[in-house]
């Protein structure tokens, strides 16, 4: 079996019917289709095994640990000689796996990491194509060529989503990372299980070509301003995914301070990119003063926190004004921030 794709689902029942038909209904068909519902409180859960009726189709039902448990569960019971990562609530675009199973066998890389596009307002009809990651199709192959890829995976977020990956099955399986002891994590879960298979893959090719549609809830965001909430989604992040980060970064030979100070830039840009994508969404005035008393100052550790003030960390003028804004709780500040970030687009 060529493809194990592997769906977490968890009380997303309004989008299920969606992200399946177009796993379905692929032109390429060697492939499996493991959903993996985590526990789920709506119909999700019947609806998954309402998919048993295709042969393809298996489904795994277990008690609510979180969607990096639900990952590591399907990763286990995957047979194909890849797995492909798809959330339930989004689609896979029309003949990507045909692509895809093409890309590989050009190449006969280990993983395949592609585009995507967002899609806002539930219409498909209008996707939004990503920037490519890298400016043409290319095979990463040695550690040498492979370091653009480690530094990528420092510097920001733009390679961390499992979603765009294709991953050789035993590199996934044979990670011995002690996840369950990180299983509350819900920031950064996509990056830590990046880590080793990309550490162990031979080869890395990475094609621009969009096989996925990301859907942008506009309306879930909303209702993340409570204090307690922003605070635990960065109480695993501190713990796993920074000393993570710094790991991986020695064991590549990018443990110098320059690069130990792009860790930091990227943790912080973390903090900047999720306040401004719920800021945006605020219904009004009062919801955005409540984001922007929220604890941030809190959440980062001390030298993350310092390392802003740094040259070394090579923030840009108008990255350092805002964090430190959103640090400040300087309100009016940021909302003018947020209206010339909207006059640039």
């Amino acid at each position: 079996m060529r493809f194990s794709i592997l769906i977490p689902v968890y009380n997303t029942g309004k989008y299920l019917e969606a992200c399946m038909e177009s796993v379905l209904t692929q032109s390429f068909r060697d492939y499996e289709v493991v959903l993996v519902d985590d526990g789920s409180t709506d119909n999700s859960g019947q609806m998954c095994d309402g998919y048993t009726a295709d042969p393809r189709v298996r489904v795994i039902h277990k008690v609510n640990e979180g969607l990096l448990m639900a990952r590591r569960t399907g990763i286990a019971k995957a047979n194909g000689e890849f797995c492909i990562f798809q959330d339930s609530d989004d689609a896979m675009v029309a003949g990507a796996l045909e692509r895809i199973d093409n890309r590989l066998r050009e190449t006969e890389a280990d993983i395949l990491i592609y585009n995507m596009a967002l899609v806002y307002n539930d219409d498909f009809s209008a996707p939004k194509l990503c920037d490519p990651v890298f400016p043409e199709d290319r095979v990463f192959t040695g550690e040498q060529e492979k370091r653009e890829v480690y530094e990528k995976l420092l510097q920001g977020f733009t390679l961390n989503n499992l979603v765009l990956k294709v991953i050789r099955t035993p590199l996934v399986q044979g990670d011995d990372t002690d996840y369950a002891a990180m299983k509350n994590a819900s920031m950064g879960e996509d990056l830590m299980q990046s880590f080793y298979p990309i550490t162990k893959a031979k080869s890395i090719a990475y094609t621009g070509a969009c096989c996925y549609y990301y859907r942008q809830n506009n309306t879930s965001m909303t209702h993340f301003v409570d204090p307690a909430r922003l605070e635990e989604r960065f109480a695993t992040y501190n713990p796993n995914v920074l000393p993570m980060r710094l790991y991986y970064a020695k064991l590549w030979g990018l443990g110098d301070d320059a690069h130990i100070h792009q860790v930091y830039r990227a943790s912080l840009l973390g903090v900047r990119n999720f306040f401004n994508s719920v800021f945006a969404r605020c219904k009004d005035a009062t919801a955005q003063k409540k984001w922007c008393a929220m604890p941030w100052e809190t959440l980062l550790p001390r030298e993350v926190m310092d390392a802003r003030k740094s040259r070394k960390t090579k923030l840009k003028l108008h990255e350092r004004v805002q964090l430190d804004a959103i640090f400040a709780h300087r309100y009016t500040v940021l909302r003018v921030l947020a209206a010339l970030q909207k006059l640039r687009r």
